[in-house]
């Protein structure tokens, strides 16, 4: 009898894609499959291709009446399989992973932090609160990263996957100007307020990573994407308040409002976030 080790070797090489791990998976529908359920059972929701998924952060105020904030976080794949591939920039040195991000939490939470630290200091106590700073203290500063991030998105046989676009011939006509944030003298010829992505940077998992295509397939067309959710604070534009400043959901003497125990993650609606209409 062949030991279980020689077997499997055996069994995989028949069919490899039935044994490969996710390190070395290739991206097809299979992976998808996997891909989808891991992110289900993380959501606790059902989960389609190219469609937006968000999970919440809540941020509390320490003190007797414990002010706390909501922020909409989204959800992005990343893969081994992205390496070299088209979608270079999402890739990871191994399996798949979700990030779980918000930039509105981070501006929010490095001020608390930074003001906590502060008062520490003054009173002559140990800092608990400083390693927990960041460099992005504004919702403008986030606006430069963000912006400094896609400038720097890697350059593959098709291209770059998301670039900056140049400021319009009349900067006036852009929703905001001047721009809110600071730029370094290389992103101020740039278009502040959108960009542009061959994936759309919100989609939990876009069906396009899943094909073995290492050049971007001419069917791939480009999405036109949004940087004014950092910054607009406009009834027409809910994703600043749901995602960049954050929602005050508890105040005085008050419960957390529609908070009972932790969220499942649910679909992006239109109304609440204005990028879910640049596809």
């Amino acid at each position: 009898m062949e030991p279980p080790g020689v077997r499997r070797e055996k069994e995989r090489i028949r069919d490899p894609g039935r044994h490969a791990s996710t390190c070395t998976a290739n991206p097809d529908e299979r992976l998808l499959a996997f891909s989808t359920r891991l992110c289900e059972l993380y959501l606790l929701c059902e989960i389609k291709p190219s469609e937006i998924y968000i999970d919440e952060l809540l941020l509390e105020y320490p003190g007797s009446e414990h002010p706390t904030w909501r922020w909409n976080v989204g959800t992005n794949y990343f893969a081994a399989a992205g390496d070299r591939r088209w979608w270079h920039d999402h890739r990871i040195p191994g399996g798949v992973g979700f990030s779980m991000n918000s930039v509105g939490h981070l501006v929010k939470a490095t001020i608390m932090a930074g003001k906590m630290s502060e008062l520490e200091m003054a009173l002559g106590l140990v800092s608990e609160h400083a390693a927990a700073r960041s460099k992005i203290v504004s919702l403008p500063k986030a606006l430069e990263m963000a912006m400094r991030t896609i400038d720097k998105a890697a350059v593959t046989t098709s291209g770059r996957a998301t670039e900056l676009l140049p400021l319009p011939a009349d900067p006036t006509s852009l929703p905001v100007y001047p721009c809110p944030a600071m730029l370094p003298d290389v992103l101020n010829n740039k278009n502040y307020c959108t960009y542009q992505g061959y994936y759309h940077t919100d989609q939990t998992l876009p069906i396009e990573y899943f094909t073995p295509a290492v050049e971007r397939p001419n069917s791939v067309s480009p999405h036109t994407l949004d940087f004014t959710y950092l910054f607009v604070a406009d009834v027409d534009n809910p994703d600043f308040t749901v995602t960049g400043e954050g929602r005050r959901v508890r105040g005085d003497h008050e419960q957390i409002i529609g908070k009972e125990a932790k969220s499942t993650g649910r679909p992006a609606l239109a109304s609440e976030i204005r990028r879910v209409k640049n596809r």
